[in-house]
């Protein structure tokens, strides 16, 4: 809207920098150029918007068209369901995956039952899971991570492997 009332009022140029401008004073090819310097090909619908909100604009200074962005939510934010999935979750054990909601809404009872209409794909459940405070880690694979601690293989050790 500023480029465009830009367009509109500079009915010269500056004198000695640019040549003067062909579309100050002219409402509609002002509001023509500047959607399509917009990157609108054919923008007859911004071009409609510029000279509309720009009429509101010069009527009311107090309004200024304002771009309302829809307001996202998701399913998770709901804490009964995430109350629901993290129990499930750590009912299984430890060791989770996105594969085990994935798994349990894919049930037809479940999913009737906290109203999914079809399963969750697999991203879903590692955003939800990340969202629920869940964080990806790989399995430690050295020496000793693979149960050195167990007792029967203390005792091996102990009395069998070094007497």
């Amino acid at each position: 809207m500023k480029n465009f009332l830009w367009l509109y009022t500079d009915t010269h140029g500056s004198e000695r920098t640019q040549p003067a401008n062909l579309l100050g004073g002219c409402w509609g090819k002002a509001a023509d150029q500047t959607a399509r310097n917009a990157g609108k090909v054919k923008g007859d619908h911004l071009s409609r918007c510029l000279r509309s909100w720009s009429k509101a604009y010069i009527n009311d200074r107090a309004v200024l068209p304002l771009r309302k962005l829809p307001q996202k939510y998701s399913r998770i934010d709901d804490e009964d369901l995430a109350a629901e999935l993290k129990l499930h979750l750590q009912s299984i054990g430890k060791y989770v995956h996105a594969q085990d909601l994935v798994d349990y809404l894919s049930i037809p009872e479940n999913q009737a039952r906290l109203g999914f209409k079809k399963p969750i794909s697999l991203r879903t459940a590692q955003r939800w899971m990340t969202r629920m405070g869940y964080h990806w880690k790989q399995e430690p694979r050295g020496q000793y991570s693979d149960g050195h601690e167990r007792d029967d293989i203390v005792y091996y050790r102990q009395n069998i492997f070094l007497p």
